[in-house]
């Protein structure tokens, strides 16, 4: 009886394990398709991208150019003028006869200094990569120059964002969680515009989305929107910087 019962059950069971594990690895085998397709469109990427030096760098360059480069800007530029209150040394440089524009003008040329130099770095760092591993795919200088463009420009738009909140936060609250959360958040919309056809609207919310990352495209260049965007948006809070940072009551 124990061996027919073990007889019976490896003909019962057997074929249905074998059955149960096939769908398995074909069910596994489509949420994987799926999560990289969801990725791949979260990226803005498509196979195309990864056949080519220039495509998979753009694809792989928001999130480590991207993002941390405007968690730089930000924060540098949320800090950079508020640390003058935060450290009690505004009384002694408004007691150099120093009106309150030029000290704004000379934090804001030293916050434009240091982003230059730093898109200067990654650029010339980007720009020797592609041609060290770029092997027999070949790419656009042009394209890849105007797309470090696009990307300088996003962390201006942000670096704004940070010099105008720093001058609306109130002494001793730290600038950092709220700037981690602007650029997480902004980043989060874009991926989710991308991936989610339903709710690519609200991707339009994030400045990430203004960077066209399709530099495969034969037409891929500076478009006139988008550096009006940039270039607007970013002219609008350094100018309210200035106007309202002149009427602040400055804690000493």
């Amino acid at each position: 009886m124990i061996v027919l019962s073990i007889v019976h059950q490896l003909l019962i069971i057997g074929p249905a394990a074998s059955i149960i594990i096939h769908f398995t690895n074909i069910f596994c085998q489509k949420e994987a398709l799926l999560i990289c397709r969801f990725n791949m469109a979260a990226f803005g990427a498509n196979m195309e991208s990864f056949t080519n030096v220039l495509g998979f760098y753009a694809t792989r360059n928001p999130i480590v150019v991207g993002l941390l480069g405007s968690f730089f800007s930000i924060m540098l530029a949320s800090k950079i003028l508020s640390r003058e209150e935060r450290e009690q040394t505004a009384e002694f440089l408004l007691a150099k006869h120093i009106s309150r524009i030029e000290v704004v003008g000379s934090k804001l040329a030293v916050f434009l200094t240091c982003l230059v130099f730093l898109n200067v770095v990654i650029t010339a760092a980007g720009f020797l990569s592609l041609e060290i591993f770029k092997g027999d795919s070949e790419y656009s200088v042009a394209v890849f120059f105007c797309y470090a463009f696009y990307s300088f420009l996003v962390m201006l738009l942000f670096g704004a964002v940070g010099f105008f909140l720093s001058i609306l936060i109130k002494r001793g609250r730290s600038m950092t969680s709220i700037s981690i959360g602007i650029i997480l958040g902004s980043y989060f919309f874009d991926i989710v515009s991308k991936a989610t056809p339903a709710a690519a609207m609200i991707g339009y919310i994030s400045p990430f989305k203004f960077v066209p990352t399709d530099v495969l495209n034969p037409g891929y260049g500076i478009e006139g929107l988008r550096l009006l965007y940039f270039g607007g948006i970013s002219a609008l809070f350094f100018l309210l910087t200035f106007v309202i940072y002149r009427k602040k009551d400055i804690l000493v």
